[in-house]
């Protein structure tokens, strides 16, 4: 009975060490190669030496699901010149995953290169030039967010995504392309980018030169917010939307053109543009929204297109220079401060006498324009009530 028990303990001894045994093999083996959620295996590995990974590598990379291509990576390395390869043991890069060093001033991107990653170059403060290869298609959100030494950049017409695509309040300013980017003076954009999305040049407080592709279709929220030195922007014919204060503060934008294939026109877009002195509203405009241009002090010459039917409150609150104002006759109604316009002294309507009786106007439409007493229309003037 002794030698049985003793003869199962030893049995039982033996498979425990086997076991342990195997154990460590595999945990060694997934070491070296491990598999990420998206099915593509991570690897260190280096350039210089193909077949051999290594923790010390300065690129990381992940092999995308085909098997043939990659996305690389860097963490810290102490040069100021970063050249991208175009392949790392054998793999073709396609994809910039994250290149976060504060060392980095210039990046060279060879054309392997389809996608950049959101948030890829994120941080890196130092950068100040990098040059994007007409191989690319995607550059995600936040891509050179606060890369605050970057002065000048150029999108070619092969990105069709630039940022987020979103044109509300989703989000956060991070995601914006350029956000932050504090030196940046020259942007020119492709014509490939259908969409300009929130917070694209968020507080790039020095960019004086835009240049739009001719495919931009929209202009998301707070796109250009606190561009403080912008003077000028041509917005292209193919642009249907501007989002809610896409230009809030370019305090020293001087004029505007909205063409006539804009049909969106949201809040507060240009307000507090203090310089502000021609804006032109094209045809597909039917309502000029609160606060448009709410607080453009030096605004003096408005041409509204032919097709506005509502004036909301506000709109031109705090416009103290606007001597007069041309109403389409398809008017229907004008809000509460629409015209709080010091210096506004006439009001000429395209309609008859008749027509602007039936608009619905608010009994404070134009507070504060004392001097305003006569609607000229078509047919006659009109004494305003005070």
């Amino acid at each position: 009975m002794k030698k049985t028990l003793k003869s199962i303990f030893l049995m039982s001894l033996l498979c425990l060490l086997c076991f342990a045994f195997l154990t460590s093999c595999d945990e060694s083996n997934s070491s070296d190669d491990t598999t990420n959620s998206s099915g593509s295996s991570s690897i260190s590995g280096d350039p210089q030496n193909p077949g051999n990974p290594t923790s010390t590598s300065k690129f990381r990379y992940s092999v995308n699901p085909d098997g043939k291509t990659c996305m690389i990576a860097l963490s810290s390395t102490k040069e100021k010149k970063v050249v991208v390869p175009e392949t790392i043991d054998g793999y073709t890069v396609t994809g910039i995953e994250r290149i976060s060093d504060f060392n980095v001033e210039s990046i060279k991107i060879p054309n392997t290169v389809t996608f950049i990653n959101a948030r890829a170059f994120e941080m890196c403060t130092q950068l100040k030039s990098i040059e994007i290869p007409d191989s690319v298609t995607t550059i995600g959100a936040g891509a050179f967010s606060q890369c605050l030494n970057l002065e000048s950049i150029v999108i070619p017409d092969s990105v069709t995504v630039l940022g987020t695509t979103e044109t509300g309040a989703t989000g956060f300013e991070s995601d914006g392309v350029f956000a932050g980017c504090n030196k940046l003076e020259k942007v020119v954009i492709g014509n490939g980018v259908t969409t300009i999305g929130s917070y694209a040049f968020y507080k790039c407080v020095v960019l004086t030169d835009v240049q739009l592709g001719n495919s931009v279709e929209k202009i998301g929220l707070w796109a250009f917010y606190d561009c403080t030195r912008l003077e000028n922007i041509e917005l292209p014919e193919s642009l249907t939307m501007l989002g809610d204060e896409a230009f809030y503060n370019c305090r020293s934008l001087k004029s505007i053109k909205i063409p006539d294939s804009v049909t969106n026109l949201g809040y507060h877009v240009f307000q507090k543009c203090l310089k502000l002195e021609s804006a032109e509203i094209g045809n597909g405009v039917t309502n000029i929204p609160e606060w448009t241009f709410a607080n453009c002090n030096a605004l003096t010459n408005v041409k509204l297109g032919n097709h506005v039917e509502t004036i909301d409150r506000y709109a031109f609150l705090g416009c103290f220079a606007l001597p007069s104002i041309e109403l389409p006759e398809t008017l229907k109604s004008i809000g509460e401060y629409a015209f709080e316009c010091r210096a506004l002294t006439t009001v000429r309507y395209k309609g008859t006498k008749a027509q602007w009786a039936t608009v619905e106007i608010h009994k404070n439409w134009k507070q504060g324009a004392y001097d305003l007493k006569t609607v000229i229309c078509s047919d006659g003037e009109i004494t305003i009530q005070s």
